[in-house]
């Protein structure tokens, strides 16, 4: 049974909303010179959290770093989480931002020779509405290279970024017909915030955006080399795969046993 948690109040909200455009400000959108190339990067970084079925509180956070060269996870590390407040829209990092935080801290601290080029969060970065996504968040904090990879789009309403404009700009480049094509996503005021792109692999677009300490451009490349043989990129689809996994095993595992009784009803 889902355990009730505390719903933030609203000061706690403004809180964490000044917290979001502190970060932002600090947010490099540049290619990081003294960084090894990132698309050329051997070891790229993958996190995600996946929920159990009856409990959207507790979770799985999984870390990974996949080596592009043959897409074999070298590294992971997976912990139980619970979630200290429910989700409110704009707010996803607080949930799992100190989660990612940890793992990212363990593999530096135990396997620092692991520690990837660059980072993929299932989420979004720039893409936002105080430009400072799951990518963002973590990547400032950790201060890492970071990409936001969503797969469902941060809508901006306010800033002409409705699904509607999404879908006319992915139908004006033709990218059903044209795989590995991506087109930029520019707010009404003229920045732009992210790009779809259509890997090589899937129809179905993924949402780019700059997390930190990486251009679009660039993250735009890695993420098309990321995607020849899958619709998501390899260290985000193995995180989500693992997570997936360890809870199924989780549920599997502590499944109540049918009593005797239940037994002589069947």
């Amino acid at each position: 049974m889902e355990k009730k948690i505390g719903v933030p109040d609203e000061s706690m909200i403004e809180g964490w909303k000044a917290e979001q455009s502190r970060l932002a400000s600090k947010v490099v959108m540049h290619d990081d010179e003294s960084a090894p190339s990132v698309v050329d990067a051997e070891l790229v970084g993958g996190f995600d959290i996946s929920f159990f079925p009856d409990n959207s509180n507790l979770a799985y956070a999984v870390l990974v770093v996949v080596r592009v060269s043959d897409n074999k996870v070298v590294y992971e590390d997976a912990r139980m989480v619970t979630l200290d407040f429910p989700y409110v829209p704009g707010l996803l990092a607080f949930r799992e931002a100190p989660h990612a935080l940890e793992l990212i801290k363990r593999l530096r601290d135990t396997h620092p020779e692991l520690e990837p080029s660059v980072y993929l969060f299932d989420g979004n970065g720039r893409l936002h509405s105080r430009r400072a996504g799951v990518a963002c968040h973590v990547g400032v904090l950790a201060d890492i290279c970071s990409i936001g990879v969503g797969k469902t789009p941060f809508l901006l309403p306010d800033e002409g970024v409705t699904r509607a404009t999404l879908s006319q700009l992915y139908d004006g480049a033709h990218m059903a017909e044209r795989p590995g094509s991506h087109c930029p996503i520019i707010t009404d005021a003229g920045e732009t915030v992210a790009e779809i792109v259509r890997g090589g692999h899937s129809k179905v677009p993924l949402y780019i955006s700059v997390g930190h300490r990486i251009s679009l451009a660039t993250s735009v490349e890695l993420i098309l080399r990321l995607t020849h043989n899958a619709h998501i990129p390899e260290p985000v689809r193995q995180a989500d795969l693992r997570g997936r996994e360890y809870v199924r095993q989780y549920v599997r595992e502590h499944k109540p046993k049918p009593s005797k009784t239940d037994k002589k009803k069947k």
